[in-house]
């Protein structure tokens, strides 16, 4: 999986398919940059073909950080495979989505 910083700090684009390993990978990278973000995380998933279990446990992770933090967690462009996931597991309901 590809992980590619954008427009500033805390904001990520995922790229390919996030496993268990890419998943950690994920979380360290973030986290080092969270302080910088004031907190506030925004992943874009548009180009994330699928995401495991253990994805889906990093991002719940990350949101509990950014919400201690007094920032935020937001997910961006989820399609495909990811979207029906979150929907199915009902994650749409505890994360911010933007859809556009």
């Amino acid at each position: 999986m590809k992980i590619e910083t954008i427009r500033q700090p805390g904001s990520f684009m995922l790229e390919g398919r996030m496993e268990t390993q890419e998943a950690l990978d994920l979380r360290k990278e973030v986290i080092e940059e969270l302080e910088e973000a004031d907190g506030h995380i925004g992943l874009d998933v548009s180009r994330l073909e699928c995401i495991d279990s253990a994805g889906l446990g990093v991002f719940v992770s990350l949101k509990n950080r950014a919400e201690k933090a007094g920032g935020s967690f937001v997910i961006d462009k989820p399609t495909g495979e990811v979207l029906q996931l979150l929907e199915m597991t009902r994650l749409t309901h505890v994360f911010q989505i933007n859809y556009a």
